[in-house]
């Protein structure tokens, strides 16, 4: 298995698990109950189309409540906080590099 489909198969979990008590979403991962139980079976596009959804969910979020004025300081920040900005969306690393900046995970 490649590097790449490695970091891909790794799981969107941040031991937060809530659907062990009943919840259809993972109130950590926001993935669903069957995404979870299936995680290790799906293949690259499935596992793909969850993190695109999961993705989605971030951006939209995030533009309840951010907007980014400047996004040339937006990059130096995040270059600055360690964040792959290649493969995100603006409002990807606005979230990445406020989650860094606060030293802890979501």
């Amino acid at each position: 298995m490649a590097m790449a489909e490695r970091a891909l198969r790794r799981t969107p979990c941040i031991g937060v698990c809530s659907t062990t008590y009943g919840d259809l979403v993972c109130r950590g991962c926001k993935r669903f109950a069957h995404e979870i139980v299936c995680w290790n079976a799906y293949d690259i596009e499935q596992t793909a189309a969850v993190r695109r959804r999961l993705a989605t969910l971030r951006d939209d979020s995030m533009a309840m409540f951010a907007q980014v004025a400047d996004a040339a300081l937006l990059r130096r920040c995040a270059a600055a906080a360690g964040v792959a900005a290649a493969s995100l969306s603006e409002l990807g690393v606005a979230y990445e590099t406020l989650r860094r900046a606060r030293g802890g995970r979501p």
